[in-house]
């Protein structure tokens, strides 16, 4: 029973499957984590990052961010700040930057730029 390369082509059609997969070799082999990378070839690390599943950030987390993303108008690098120092949350700046890649928001307004002349 020997799956090389069926792994990564599953995966690329059906991540999910891809997931059962690993897990139903993983209850074939008692758990041999070795094992069952060595069947599939991949490595151990790539067993146990399935295992552990996808890393997600609470949605309640996620609709604070949009929301003061939609107040406030700040992009992904000056809204961690602004998270930081109003509610005391520490987010990396790529979570909040994918977040917003995610849920296609661009900011609403912006000031104005630095060198604009004030009207007379």
């Amino acid at each position: 029973m020997i799956f090389k390369g069926l792994y990564h082509e599953i995966r690329k059609v059906s991540p999910p499957e891809a997931r059962s997969l690993i897990l139903k070799l993983l209850t074939e082999n008692n758990h041999n984590v070795s094992q069952t990378a060595c069947i599939l070839g991949i490595s151990r690390d790539t067993v146990y990052r399935t295992l552990r599943g996808p890393r997600e950030t609470p949605h309640q987390l996620q609709d604070l961010i949009l929301s003061e993303a939609k107040r406030t108008g700040f992009r992904y690098r000056r809204l961690t700040k602004h998270l930081w120092i109003k509610f005391g949350l520490s987010l990396s700046e790529n979570t909040i930057k994918a977040i917003l890649k995610r849920n296609s928001l661009r900011t609403l307004h912006r000031g104005p730029t630095r060198y604009q002349t004030p009207a007379r």
